[in-house]
């Protein structure tokens, strides 16, 4: 009942991702027309009111007056789901292109493994999987433990593989940002605070090994990457910054004011909810009422 009437997510439809994907931006798209529509006319029925608020009287009264208060709020919530569905429509994606993947690792798979020494060691009884990459053409492994994390190994001066406690070097960070976007220059590299309002969203955490890597465009283009694993977790332009607000903000009251206070937004969000539904029901009984007539 959640997920499929709220996702639009029946599997003869949700299985062909494109359908879906325009279904559910069009859908979208008519009711936020449908929302402010509704709301243009409340606030002219409103202006032209000889009584208090409204002349209607019974359903349409309640109706009309939820639509004055709950109005905003249908349309912030369509609105930011709507944006949801955005795709790189409006708004630039988060993630890196395969050519940006590819300029970030500087050499193809194949060149990275060759006259590497052995893995042993890399190997022990703690380590489930050890990944081969690169970045900026330099070859560095990955090894993955159920109990003892993820570390990172880089190869010594003497052509051992070696373990880096703090992950991969600034530098070779650098370069490979740099040999991924030739055309800016890098303007600071920070880690991510706790109180970080773009890294910390209610839904979802970068790690602590994220650096914030800020680029001279246009854009001020922030490159997150992670330290330990060496990959682009995103790619956060201005505009992705606004997104942040419109969707996040909007749609899950991800503010860091509300979010740091967990009772408080269950309490705002639960208000908010029942207040919604309400204004949706009288609207439905005088639709369903009006058919009827």
């Amino acid at each position: 009942v959640g997920a499929v009437v709220h996702w639009i997510y029946p599997t003869v439809i949700r299985k062909h991702w494109s359908l879906w994907d325009q279904l559910v931006w069009w859908l979208a798209l008519v009711c936020i027309v449908s929302v402010l529509t509704g709301i243009t006319i409340g606030i002219i029925r409103t202006c032209q009111a000889q009584k208090v608020w409204s002349n209607f009287e019974g359903w349409l009264y309640w109706h009309h007056l939820g639509g004055l208060i709950a109005g905003i709020l249908v349309f912030s919530w369509i609105f930011s789901g709507w944006l949801s569905m955005d795709h790189g429509r409006i708004f630039s994606k988060p993630d890196p292109t395969t050519e940006q993947i590819q300029a970030f690792h500087g050499v193809p798979l194949s060149e990275a493994t060759k006259g590497l020494p052995q893995l042993n060691r890399v190997y022990s009884s703690k380590v489930n999987e050890i990944e081969i990459r690169a970045i900026a053409g330099e070859p560095y492994l990955l090894s993955k433990s159920f109990t003892d994390g993820n570390h990172t190994w880089l190869l010594n001066s003497e052509g051992f593989w070696q373990q880096q406690n703090q992950g991969l070097r600034q530098q070779l960070l650098r370069e490979a940002v740099m040999s991924t976007w030739p055309d800016s220059e890098i303007a600071e590299i920070s880690k991510i605070t706790d109180d970080d309002a773009y890294a910390r969203l209610r839904e979802s955490q970068m790690s602590p090994s994220v650096l914030r890597i800020v680029l001279t465009d246009s854009e001020s283009t922030w490159i997150h990457v992670d330290r330990i694993s060496g990959e682009i977790i995103s790619i956060m332009d201005s505009g992705r910054r606004i997104y942040r607000w419109l969707f996040n903000g909007l749609h899950s009251l991800d503010f860091p004011s509300l979010i740091s206070r967990p009772t408080l937004w269950y309490c705002v969000i639960l208000s908010l909810l029942v207040l919604g539904t309400l204004f949706s029901f009288t609207g439905a009984v005088v639709g369903i009422r009006r058919l009827l007539q």
